[in-house]
């Protein structure tokens, strides 16, 4: 699942995956030309981590490109299916 942000100029791509090889999930954050991977064993522990992330990019100026990607009361999507 890809979802993109913009601040002022600059744009962010943040990408869940599973991993090409395994069983494992990737969490890829790219920012221009420089991209960071980083690999979770479970579903569980890349979702809490984006929610983290979600909300420290919103903190700091980020904004979601397209339509609104979760609630108005800024939940993460996975936590309000539960």
């Amino acid at each position: 699942m890809f979802w993109f942000f913009e601040r002022e100029s600059e744009r962010l791509r943040y990408e869940i995956r599973r991993e090409m090889a395994g069983e494992a999930f990737e969490l890829v954050v790219t920012v221009g030309d420089t991209e960071r991977v980083e690999r979770f064993e479970s579903a569980t522990e890349i979702l809490v981590r984006s929610e983290q992330d979600w909300k420290g990019l919103i903190g700091s100026g980020w904004r979601p490109l397209g339509p609104q990607l979760w609630p108005r009361d800024g939940l993460h999507p996975a936590r309000t299916a539960a």
